[in-house]
């Protein structure tokens, strides 16, 4: 895989975010595929929980209060919105690598906008309460968090020796 072709040459690896490529088995899950580090949700029928005592509970996604996940361990819930969530801890690791002895790669994989389409307020009031309204919140809230990591990398002087490559498949 990429993060262990990069690992095998010095970088450090961090997925952040939705993972989707695999739950049934820890041999598909982030760090066994060449992730240090992992912080998101693996898919996103795990976001609404309760998970407990190792058991997964499968549900509707939501974007309110997710059940994450660190590295292997149970996923617990968090407060708040989950892009709010995922994009503080990417902003958190850019700003943790300001003066780190060795390159790294972060895949940031974002849900939104993803369905449910469920804008935080502040970009939601902007827009028509319709389905397009909603929509186009939600569009203008991913770009306002590809803004911040911009913004983080610029701020910590690490947006000249960095490579961004931003895709999506659903916005």
């Amino acid at each position: 895989t990429l993060p262990e072709i990069l690992r095998s040459n010095g970088y450090t690896t961090h997925h952040i975010g939705k993972w989707h490529i695999g739950y049934a088995s820890e041999l598909a899950w982030p760090l066994q595929q060449g992730f240090d580090t992992f912080f998101g949700f693996l898919d996103q029928t795990l976001l609404k929980g309760p998970h407990h005592g190792g058991k997964r509970t499968f549900g509707r996604p939501t974007y309110h209060n997710p059940w994450l996940q660190i590295q292997n361990k149970n996923p617990k819930q968090y407060s708040g919105h989950l892009s709010e969530i995922l994009i503080e801890h990417a902003v958190d690791f850019i700003k943790s690598q300001k003066k780190a002895q060795r390159p790294w790669f972060l895949n940031y994989w974002s849900y939104a906008p993803h369905t449910p389409i469920q804008p935080i307020d502040e970009f939601a009031r902007r827009y028509p309460d319709t389905p397009q309204g909603r929509y186009r919140a939600f569009l203008e809230q991913v770009d306002s968090t590809v803004g911040q990591l911009l913004e983080a990398l610029d701020e910590n002087g690490l947006a000249d020796n960095t490579l961004v490559l931003v895709a999506s498949d659903n916005g």
